[in-house]
């Protein structure tokens, strides 16, 4: 990652909040980020002409193999999630997918399956990282892990009010620096 994209994500997270009305601290859904950015969400379920035989494979016997994919024509963007995993992991896959757009990440390689019924985007190992630590800021930007932390909050209320999973809620805690400077904080008034 380049110098101050770190920074530039927490900066991204902050706007969109404020776009949208919303404190810095505040709960952004995915769903309500899309219909802001003008990006279509839909489940498997919702794709016509799907037989139930793929529906079973993208929802039932193969759906630890994917969790969402955004697919672009017209300018319009459009992404398609497994509506099999649970909703901590759906809000981070949404958020991840709406990262690349946010970005303006352009996939380093298009697939498309043998049928040339679905053209699957796959981008380069930078601008997943980058996707990956966008989303992380859009979930729990660090003004909202400072106020976790301020308050001493049970990561169960966290998890349920910010649709994210315990894992990452760790991960944000330690990337950022919050746990520590909490912790470094409480020992020095004990």
């Amino acid at each position: 990652m380049v110098k101050g994209f770190k920074n530039r994500c927490e900066t991204i997270s902050l706007q969109m909040r404020s776009k949208l009305g919303f404190k810095n601290t505040d709960v952004l859904d995915p769903y309500l980020l899309a219909e802001y950015l003008n990006i279509k969400i839909i489940s498997p379920r919702n794709i016509p002409g799907l037989t139930s035989e793929t529906l079973e494979i993208l929802l039932m016997s193969g759906s630890e193999s994917w969790s969402a994919a955004t697919l672009v024509a017209n300018g319009k963007s459009l992404i398609i999630f497994n509506a099999a995993n649970t909703d901590a992991r759906t809000s981070s896959d949404l958020m991840h997918e709406i990262s690349h757009i946010l970005l303006g990440h352009r996939p380093s390689e298009i697939s498309v399956t043998e049928d040339r019924m679905l053209m699957l985007n796959i981008f380069n190992s930078d601008q997943e990282s980058e996707a990956a630590w966008l989303s992380g800021c859009l979930l729990l930007p660090r003004d909202t892990l400072i106020l976790i932390k301020r308050n001493n909050w049970n990561s169960q209320i966290v998890r349920s009010m910010y649709k994210v999973s315990e894992q990452m809620l760790n991960y944000r805690l330690k990337v950022t620096g919050v746990d520590l400077q909490f912790s470094r904080f409480r020992r020095s008034y004990n």
